[in-house]
């Protein structure tokens, strides 16, 4: 059975690694900080190697998670041209626990989702057990969508 990065390009499997430690690291820091997070982006554009922060601004004090979803979503269509690949991090239930969503794109057409567990260990001092092992599933890509030749 083939896998979900059977086709990918080595920049692509570079990107999605890159990718990866940024988002899960992201989501790491303000789980611990916090216990909890709202919707994030990094993204690797044309030019750059380095992992950057994909802000929003919504207008909003408190914006719902899926309002600020759907602004960073159109945020990256209208950005995709400068663009090479994204991971979103949203904070999830999953399969009934705590669990941190990475949602991946890349311009040469792979998209996956991640699912990266959590438990809250101790409420105070705040202390979590956040797994390595990540489910990972094929996704239709949103940002990048295919086009029928």
């Amino acid at each position: 059975m083939a896998k979900w990065n059977d086709a990918m390009s080595m920049q692509a499997q570079s990107d999605v690694h890159q990718l990866l430690a940024a988002g899960g690291g992201g989501a790491r820091f303000l789980l611990n900080r916090r216990g909890s997070f709202l919707p994030l982006v990094f993204v690797l554009t044309l030019t750059s190697d380095i992992a950057e922060a994909f802000v929003v601004h919504t207008g909003v004090e408190r914006p719902l998670p899926t309002d600020l979803i759907d602004e960073l979503t159109s945020a990256l269509r209208l950005q995709r041209e400068s663009l090479r690949a994204f991971i979103m991090a949203v904070d999830v239930r999953y399969e009934g626990n705590d669990a941190v969503r990475l949602t991946f794109e890349h311009r040469e057409g792979s998209a996956a989702t991640f699912f990266m567990p959590y438990k809250k260990v101790r409420r105070w001092p705040r202390r979590l057990e956040i797994s390595d092992d990540l489910e990972s599933y094929a996704e239709t890509p949103s940002i990048w969508p295919p086009t029928n030749a």
